[in-house]
């Protein structure tokens, strides 16, 4: 533009005009800002709902294994360990489960393209993916052990209709933590967030 412009400026005496066509601007700049804004304001949303079903899921499976009973009332005698043991036990892997949750969500996102690029970028990346690692691992080693703990309440008589609902809550528990991984993770797309800047 600058060398048109400074060619017939050479070769005339008449000033530099060009009609804009504003459709193109529009495409061009305000489409791009609108999206992303609407993007994010989608992604904060599903960020929410997935933490509001996190804390109710979570609850919902200590509530079956502190109180679900079978068999007149009496099937929770049979429990190895005993009734206030696996209520407790339950206990301590959803708080923990929760807690690594917390300290994966909060750690600093390392896929930028600094983070592949730079030499500070690639450093920080390299401290953070450990951390980000065990944390996750820790993660599916509670939902392991909340799958043996039913599995515990099955051998001591739980229907198996009521073992597959409480499977069933573990699996979007699981779910929800997906979700807020990915938003986490995969953000807008370079060249979209590029262009709209």
């Amino acid at each position: 533009t600058s060398s048109f412009y400074y060619y017939k400026a050479d070769q005339t005496d008449q000033p530099f005009s060009a009609q804009l066509d504003w459709n193109l601007f529009g495409f061009a700049v305000v489409f791009p800002i609108t999206w992303n804004i609407g993007t994010a304001y989608r992604r904060r949303e599903t960020a929410l709902a997935a933490i509001a079903s996190l804390k109710s899921l979570a609850f919902n499976i200590f509530v079956a294994h502190r109180d679900w009973n079978w068999k007149n009332a009496q099937g929770r005698e049979k429990l190895n360990p005993s009734d206030e043991g696996h209520a407790a036990q339950v206990s301590e892997v959803l708080v923990g489960m929760l807690s690594h949750m917390e300290r994966f969500l909060l750690l600093p996102c390392v896929n930028k393209s600094r983070h592949l690029y730079t030499a500070a970028g690639e450093k920080e990346r390299l401290e953070i993916r450990p951390l980000w690692k065990h944390h996750l691992a820790e993660i599916q080693v509670g939902f392991n052990r909340l799958i043996v703990a039913t599995e515990r309440m099955k051998l001591g008589g739980m229907p198996a209709n009521e073992a597959i609902r409480l499977n069933q809550y573990v699996m979007l528990l699981n779910e929800s933590f997906g979700q807020l991984r990915f938003i986490k993770g995969y953000r807008t797309p370079e060249g979209i967030r590029s262009f709209a800047r």
